[in-house]
């Protein structure tokens, strides 16, 4: 496909940002349908969850308040540090923390409809 004039570029952009958008509430109503496995839509957010919005406030997810886990002294982020929930995740399963049910944790992250979040305090 060849594009010669503006007005052929700026219909390309509106297409792809309206798909854009319907992609993303699409995959934010797939990760939260419980009636699909957690499996599958946790491997469906590894893929291509970073499509999804960075929260710019903290995100509260309570399985790792239950445990009493801290983005500074657990995980060592730093504040106004983007934390990606894949990270989070990871960290905490290559640091073998058997008292966090992860499923919990992955349910609690999905349903947030985000990538991550910005740590703001």
């Amino acid at each position: 496909m060849i594009i010669d004039n503006v007005d052929e570029l700026n219909d390309q952009i509106s297409k792809f940002l309206k798909f854009e958008k319907d992609l993303k509430d699409y995959l934010i109503s797939y990760f939260k349908n419980k009636s699909i496995s957690l499996e599958d839509r946790w491997i469906t957010f590894e893929r291509i969850g970073k499509i999804l919005p960075i929260k710019t406030w903290y995100a509260n997810l309570k399985e790792l308040d239950d445990n009493n886990l801290e983005w500074y002294d657990d995980f060592g982020y730093d504040r106004y540090r983007t934390v990606e929930f894949l990270e989070v995740v990871q960290t905490i399963e290559e640091n073998d923390n058997t008292d966090v049910d992860l499923n919990k944790l992955k349910e609690q992250i999905l349903e947030t409809g985000c990538f991550g979040f910005n740590h703001d305090w």
